[in-house]
């Protein structure tokens, strides 16, 4: 009885088992969306970013503006909204759709010098962005979603231009900035109404975290796209934990380095997220030995 039992289970095992090998060899971070360069390396290639590498979408815009100051996902509209800079430093909130083809529309005017990063918060509706000036001192703004303000909060510190993002678990704003030496890597979790912050080290600082950073809700993980001397980026992920030795995610090639890294799932109830390639392993691993003692009981020798 017990081997007809196991018998049965043995072709259901060994497809939830291939389903889950597809999962570790492909993009399982399919909600991961990050900005690089075309082939001209203006910053408008719209891109996946996972496990599996990346994935091109769309170009945006024709190539007169460069979508380096952040990216965030409204779940509200189904949009996404980057920061767009032109030649001249003039920054402005534009917004898009994952089915538009790489047009989008114009928010509205930010000012200049929106390089830092950008976060949606879904608890009072606004977006946030930070901004710098020339001498790379860092202004915390809040912008309405449908860009007819901006709002200076204050001052948070010099050299914020990792990335920003809102995490829901706590209602504060994560942002990256530089530590001593000029290396984006350190993260800081801002209270916003009182911009006081909590910093701690990302990475060991032999990577600068430029390429934007995302939070996964329904896994309370953080991912960051660093970047090491040469250029190539790669995809990280970590805890509030375990920041200071973050977890290789894959390589995604080079050129992200526009702050730019948004969860399309964010604040939109969870459920998108994938185990991580480790905690996949370990499934696979046991689906795979429940169905090879199946095998075993039905066919001893």
């Amino acid at each position: 009885m017990l081997g007809s039992r196991l018998g049965l289970l043995r072709g259901p095992v060994l497809g939830v088992a291939v389903f889950v090998l597809s999962l570790i060899s492909g993009n399982a971070f399919a909600d991961l969306y990050s900005v690089g360069p075309d082939g001209n390396y203006v910053p408008r290639s719209f891109d996946a970013v996972g496990s599996g590498g990346t994935a091109n979408q769309f170009l945006l815009g024709d190539g007169s503006l460069g979508f380096n100051g952040g990216l965030a996902y409204r779940a509200a509209n189904t949009s996404f909204y980057a920061v767009a800079n032109d030649s001249f430093g003039s920054s402005s909130l534009v917004s898009f759709t994952l089915g538009g083809g790489g047009s989008y529309s114009t928010v509205g005017s930010l000012g200049s010098g929106f390089l830092g990063g950008l976060a949606y918060n879904s608890a009072d509706g606004f977006f946030y962005a930070v901004s710098s000036d020339v001498s790379g001192n860092a202004t915390l703004n809040r912008i309405s979603a449908t860009g007819g303000s901006v709002t200076a909060l204050g001052a948070i510190g010099v050299g914020f231009y990792g990335g920003l993002v809102y995490n829901p678990d706590d209602g504060k704003l994560y942002g990256i900035s530089a530590d001593v030496f000029g290396v984006q890597s350190i993260v800081n979790a801002i209270d916003i109404a009182t911009l006081s912050m909590v910093s701690a080290n990302l990475g060991d600082g032999s990577e600068s975290f430029t390429g934007g950073l995302a939070y996964d809700d329904s896994a309370n993980l953080f991912y960051a796209i660093a970047n090491d001397f040469q250029g190539s980026s790669v995809l990280d992920s970590f805890t509030a934990a375990t920041s200071a030795a973050p977890t290789l995610v894959s390589a995604l090639g080079q050129g992200y380095v526009n702050a730019s890294l948004a969860w399309l799932a964010a604040n939109s109830g969870g459920g998108g997220s994938v185990p991580e390639p480790g905690s996949l392993l370990l499934m696979t691993t046991a689906l795979l030995a429940l169905a090879f003692a199946a095998n075993r009981v039905r066919y001893p020798y």
